[in-house]
C-alpha cells in the first residue's frame, strides 16, 4: 500500500472519532445515543467551564496571565495523554506534515488571542451577563460558517432542496426559538447593566467590548476547526488537534505575564513595575496552594474568604474545575463538529450560558459578593432553546456534516 493510501485509510479509521464516510447518508429516524450523550456531555462541561473561568478570575483577580498559562499547561498535558491512550499518534509525521499542521497554526492563533481577550476582561464582567455574551458566539458561527465555508453553501443548497416544506419550515422556527430563547434569557442581565447594578464586577464598558471581541475569535476559531476536520489532504484526530493547537497557544500567554503590570489588567485598578509582575507569579502558585502572602490577601488579589462552603479552598477548586471543564466542553465540541458540522454544537450549546448565568443566581454556590438576584427569565430562555433545537430534529448526517 503506497504512502497516500495509507494516509487516506488512517484519516478515516483512526483517532478517537471516527470519520464518517462522506458519501453515506443516513435517513433512518431512529435515536443516535452517542449523539444524545455527547450533547449532554457538551452542555454539563460547558456549564462547569463557563461558570469556573469566571470564579477564578474573581477569587484569583491579581494572577491573569497565571490563570491563563497554568491551566493551558493543565488541560494541554490532559489532551496529550487522551490523545495517547486512544492511539491517535499524537507525534506521527501526518500531523506533523505541513498539510495538517497549517490547520493546527491557524487554530493555535485563534485560541490565543481568545484566551487572552477572555482572561484580562473576565474580572470585571459580572458573571451572569458574561454568559449572555458568551452566547454572542451562536450568530457569528453562523455568519462566519456562511462566509468562510463556499463548500458548504453548496452542500446546504442540496440537502435542502431534498427538505419538503414543513420541515423547512420547523428548521426555521426552531433556530428562530433557540435566538429567542438566548434573547428572554439575557433581559434581566441587560437590564441591570442598563440601571448600574453591577455585582462586586463592574462592567466596564472597554472590558465588556473586550470580552465580546472574545466570543468573535472563538467563532472563527471554531469555524476554522471544521474547515480542518473536512480537509482530505489533513491527518487531525480531535484530540491531538486539541493538544498540539493548546501547547502552541502557551508562548503567546507567558509573554503575557508583564502585563500584569498594567492597571485593570491586572485586576487591580492600580499599575505595578514589572519585576512586581514576575515576582507575582510565585505569589499565584502561592495562592493555588491556598497558602497565600498577607499582602496578597490584604489586596484581596487571593481571595479565600468568600463565605461559602468552598470558599477557603476557592483558588484550587476553580481552576481546576476549569481545567475540567474545558477538556470536556472541547472534546466533545471537536466531536460533534466532525460529525455534524460546526453549526450544530453551537446550537446546542446555546443553552450552556443561560444554565450557566441562572447559577449565579444562588448566593449558596458563587458567594453574595458574585451572585445576582433570582429571576425566572434565564429559566424560560432555556425552555425556549430546548424546544427550539425539539423542533430542529435530528441533524442530517450528509456529505459535509451539515446542520440546516
Amino acid at each position: 500500500m503506497d504512502r497516500q493510501s495509507r494516509k487516506r485509510v488512517s484519516i478515516k479509521d483512526e483517532g478517537f472519532f471516527p470519520y464518517h464516510n462522506i458519501q453515506e447518508a443516513h435517513e433512518d429516524d431512529s435515536v443516535d445515543v452517542a449523539l444524545v450523550a455527547a450533547a449532554i456531555a457538551l452542555v454539563l462541561a460547558g456549564v462547569v467551564n463557563n461558570m469556573s473561568g469566571s470564579m477564578m478570575s474573581y477569587v484569583m483577580p491579581a494572577f491573569p496571565a497565571w490563570l491563563l498559562y497554568f491551566t493551558t499547561i493543565m488541560y494541554t498535558v490532559g489532551f496529550f495523554v487522551i490523545a495517547l491512550i486512544l492511539g491517535e499518534r499524537p507525534f506521527s509525521r501526518e500531523i506533523l506534515a505541513w498539510s495538517s499542521f497549517r490547520h493546527i497554526l491557524w487554530l493555535a492563533f485563534f485560541t490565543a488571542v481568545n484566551g487572552l481577550a477572555f482572561q484580562f476582561s473576565a474580572a470585571w464582567v459580572d458573571g451572569d451577563f458574561s454568559q449572555i455574551l458568551t452566547s454572542l458566539s451562536l450568530p457569528q458561527v453562523t455568519l462566519f460558517r456562511y462566509l468562510l465555508l463556499p463548500a458548504q453553501r453548496c452542500a446546504d443548497r442540496q440537502l435542502w432542496c431534498g427538505f419538503s416544506c414543513a420541515k423547512r419550515t420547523l428548521r426555521h422556527c426552531g433556530l428562530a426559538l433557540v435566538f429567542m430563547g438566548i434573547l428572554v434569557g439575557s433581559i434581566p442581565s441587560i437590564h441591570r447593566l442598563i440601571m448600574g447594578h453591577t455585582g462586586e464586577a463592574s462592567n466596564l464598558w472597554y472590558m465588556v467590548i473586550l470580552f465580546i471581541l472574545m466570543t468573535t475569535f472563538d467563532a472563527f476559531q471554531q469555524v476554522h476547526q471544521d474547515k480542518a476536520f473536512r480537509d482530505p489532504t489533513a491527518y487531525l484526530p480531535p484530540m491531538s488537534c486539541l493538544a498540539w493547537y493548546n501547547l502552541i497557544s502557551l508562548p503567546f500567554y507567558l509573554l503575557t505575564i508583564p502585563l500584569e503590570a498594567v492597571p485593570y489588567l491586572n485586576g487591580t485598578t492600580h499599575s505595578t513595575s514589572v519585576s512586581y509582575a514576575l515576582q507575582n507569579q510565585r505569589e499565584a502558585f502561592l495562592c493555588f496552594q491556598l497558602h497565600p502572602s498577607q499582602d496578597v490577601i490584604d489586596t484581596s488579589g487571593c481571595q479565600m474568604n468568600v463565605n461559602v462552603f468552598w470558599g477557603h479552598i476557592g483558588p484550587l477548586l476553580w481552576p481546576l474545575l476549569f481545567t475540567f471543564g474545558y477538556i470536556g466542553l472541547f472534546s466533545t465540541n471537536a466531536y460533534l463538529i466532525k460529525r455534524k458540522g460546526v453549526l450544530f454544537p453551537n446550537v446546542v450549546g446555546a443553552v450552556i450560558q443561560l444554565l450557566a448565568a441562572v447559577l449565579f443566581m444562588s448566593p449558596g454556590l458563587v458567594g453574595q459578593a458574585y451572585s445576582v438576584p433570582f429571576n425566572w427569565l434565564p429559566i424560560v430562555g432555556c425552555l425556549i432553546i430546548g424546544v427550539g433545537i425539539w423542533l430542529r430534529g435530528k441533524p442530517e448526517e450528509s456529505r459535509s456534516y451539515v446542520f440546516l
